[in-house]
């Protein structure tokens, strides 16, 4: 449901009279601003919503932040963090949370700064499950900012080096085989099939963040857990300061005190801000500075972004080149991989070597083709260089490609597991086919018979 409709609802069907005339008095509206169609055609203007703002306490603005970075409708249950609902045992929904609606109705709707609707039943559900609410996007310019009186200092204070890239070391540098979940729900660092894996995906910078906050947890002797919910929408406390430090603006700090204002909102449990906080310093997430007798935290600074040359290296001999994995941006490493085999160097980490693969040139997007990394790789390196002239003099033509074998598997489970086994060196086509390199055939047979299916080959003729 869109805010439109919500909003078309909640004035004509869901609010009393009496509601009506609440919200035209908290935002200043005109008073014939209590008649639902006008009102419906006033509440998404900015009157008054500054105003309103103010008269709510600092964690009802809290749940305004949350609710702009859900970005789309909850439920009654998602304010119990802060309008307490009832917990005794055998409690049913509606008496569980007949209070918490009560106050988000009185505090945030009559307020006029939430949308209020129901949604149609499902069979079984009570009244109670069927409200919905949502702030609407026209209101999140006046949301007061989440953390005040921060200290300003400039620098980027004191900061460890990033556990993350310490891991992706340790991971490729140890003789036992990485594998997904060697360090509990901590995804390692693999090379498979010259890719370089995180867990069970490609690597991708996208996934760092989770990586992080796995690590952030590891490190408070804590289990990163996934909500149960669909409808929760509950930070860990980790990914809650992590969220909370991330309204500060450059240059500014916050206190831990700061911090526990909110962190609960965020999280809905308890939070000690002060572990948190060292355990994110520690593992390289955070920056801290020491004024006015108080620990003050920030986001760790970006790491900057090197010339090329400074974490690559041409050997010309071997036809490859070395990537220095202690320095290499992980921007930049995103967008080698993208366009090369890899594989460990022998002579030791920390570094990988890379050689030009023309599938993963062929498919690569143009602003990886023309990212500093990816040129510097062209204009250096003489493989990579005939590697993208060949890309450039096919562009725009049909390539019959020769070499490859054409398989036809029906059995959705076992195409899954020779897409994931083979990654890009299987590509899928119409009608249950797929084709794959002549020099993976032995791990298609592999595959085949350890998932119990029989291989019928047939033979065509070669023109």
């Amino acid at each position: 449901m869109n805010h439109s409709d919500m909003l078309q609802r909640m004035c004509h069907s869901v609010l009393a009279k009496t509601d009506l005339k609440a919200i035209v008095k908290s935002r200043g509206l005109p008073q014939t601003a209590t008649n639902a169609g006008i009102l419906a055609g006033l509440f998404l203007t900015d009157q008054g919503v500054a105003d309103a703002m103010k008269s709510l306490d600092r964690k009802e603005i809290g749940l305004l932040h949350m609710l702009r970075a859900v970005d789309k409708p909850v439920n009654v249950s998602f304010f119990g963090r802060v309008y307490e609902a009832r917990r005794t045992y055998g409690s049913t929904f509606t008496q569980k949370y007949s209070v918490v609606l009560a106050k988000v109705k009185e505090r945030l709707v009559r307020t006029g700064v939430l949308l209020m609707c129901d949604v149609p039943s499902r069979g079984d559900d009570v009244k109670m499950e069927l409200w919905r609410f949502a702030f609407p996007v026209q209101f999140h310019p006046y949301l007061p900012p989440l953390l005040e009186s921060t200290y300003t200092c400039d620098g980027s204070g004191d900061f460890r080096p990033d556990a993350v890239r310490e891991k992706l070391r340790v991971d490729l540098g140890s003789a036992a085989p990485a594998t997904a979940a060697n360090s509990g729900d901590i995804p390692s660092f693999q090379i498979a099939s010259g890719e370089l894996w995180l867990g069970e995906a490609r690597f991708q910078v996208s996934q760092l963040a989770g990586l992080r906050s796995a690590l952030w947890a590891q490190r408070l002797g804590t289990k990163k857990q996934t909500s149960a919910s669909k409808d929760s929408h509950d930070l860990q406390p980790t990914d809650a300061v992590f969220q909370l430090l991330a309204s500060l603006k450059t240059n500014e700090w916050a206190d831990v005190e700061q911090l526990t204002e909110f962190a609960q909102v965020f999280s809905a449990q308890k939070v000690d801000c002060h572990l948190v906080c060292e355990a994110g310093w520690q593992i390289g997430a955070l920056a801290k500075i020491e004024a006015e007798g108080k620990c003050r935290y920030r986001h760790a600074p970006a790491e900057p972004a090197l010339d090329p040359s400074k974490t690559m290296k041409v050997l010309e001999r071997d036809k490859c080149v070395a990537v220095d994995l202690s320095q290499v941006p992980f921007e930049a490493l995103e967008t080698l991989v993208q366009l090369s085999d890899v594989r460990l160097n022998p002579s030791g980490l920390p570094s990988l070597l890379l050689t030009p693969n023309l599938v993963r040139i062929g498919r690569a997007s143009d602003d990886v083709l023309a990212s500093d990394s990816g040129q510097w790789l062209f204009q250096h390196s003489q493989v990579f260089g005939q590697a993208h002239a060949l890309l450039i003099s096919r562009r725009g033509k049909t390539v019959l490609h020769s070499n490859v074998l054409i398989a036809r598997v029906t059995d959705l489970s076992l195409k899954v597991a020779l897409e994931k086994a083979l990654g890009e060196s299987w590509i899928s086509l119409k009608n249950d086919y797929g084709v794959f390199p002549r020099s993976a055939l032995s791990d298609v047979q592999r595959i085949v018979k350890k998932s119990g299916h029989v291989i019928k080959e047939v033979a065509g003729n070669d023109r």
